[in-house]
């Protein structure tokens, strides 16, 4: 596993405006960045473009793109918006792109389902035209808000409906770590994981932005690592600590702290 294949998540560092991440990211020789629209829009989206570009780094994904919810007679709207977003996503060469469902609402998951799918086969078309793929991200439970897929092995279930190999989805440790058989899981499905985030979960916590690094929770990390890897996943590993911690210690030393433990949990999977 070379280290060009390394991430850090621009959302590990919330208070930083993009070009403070891009300058901290270069001086700590971290290669490539997971990036949210939201703080690509608020900085600036020519502005944001040129300086990655100019910088040299990779971007691992675009993420938040707003794919709350399909339903009619909104699911128009939503797709303009979101072929906007995927316009920026292809500007800057990103990996993928990452939709998430939105929630059930009053409809039956199995419905709810049925309808994410019909919108994907709508976004697919966009995606290939700029060169994209697109992967699906499963939430934890605790956020119905976001998205009621929340296990990876129903989110495989759905790429496999689909059946296109520009859809895939994200591998992301804190989300779905917690299935009895995530190693399985994870050896079916490697070729269609898109993306990879490790965070590790806290041995106590009521909230999704309170992460730790491996090692330091309760999840198998290492084993999901070696799982993956083993697979034959050659993706990036993307940091994605999340957590008012970082606050505390400062980001400069959040960043160092995701730099030691990613090399620690490396040699933890791989021996």
């Amino acid at each position: 596993m070379r280290e060009s294949r390394f991430a850090i998540g621009e959302i590990t560092t919330p208070n930083w405006d993009l070009g403070q991440c891009i300058e901290a990211w270069c001086r700590y020789e971290v290669p490539a960045m997971g990036l949210s629209a939201g703080t690509l829009e608020a900085y600036g989206r020519k502005r944001g473009v040129q300086e990655l570009k100019d910088s040299g780094l990779a971007v691992t994904n675009y993420q938040g793109i707003g794919c709350y919810g399909f339903e009619q007679p909104r699911i128009s709207e939503v797709i303009d918006s979101l072929v906007d977003q995927m316009d920026a996503a292809a500007e800057l060469d990103v990996d993928c792109v990452f939709v998430m469902s939105g929630p059930r609402k009053h409809m039956s998951w199995q419905d709810s389902a049925k309808q994410f799918v019909d919108a994907l086969h709508m976004l697919l078309p966009h995606a290939k035209e700029r060169g994209l793929k697109l992967a699906i991200e499963p939430i934890h439970p605790m956020r119905q808000d976001l998205s009621f897929i929340n296990t990876a092995r129903d989110t495989y279930d759905l790429v496999k409906q689909v059946d296109d190999s520009s859809l895939g989805y994200v591998f992301d440790f804190w989300h779905l770590w917690f299935d009895p058989l995530i190693d399985d899981i994870i050896r079916q499905s490697a070729h269609s994981i898109f993306n990879v985030q490790i965070s590790d979960h806290k041995k106590m916590t009521l909230r999704t932005l309170d992460r730790t690094v491996p090692g330091e929770g309760i999840a198998p990390c290492a084993s999901m690592l070696r799982a993956i890897e083993e697979a034959g996943y050659q993706g990036y590993y993307e940091m994605e600590i999340l957590s008012p911690d970082n606050e505390e210690m400062g980001y400069p030393a959040t960043i160092e702290r995701s730099i030691e433990s990613y090399r620690q949990l490396v040699k933890d999977a791989m021996g």
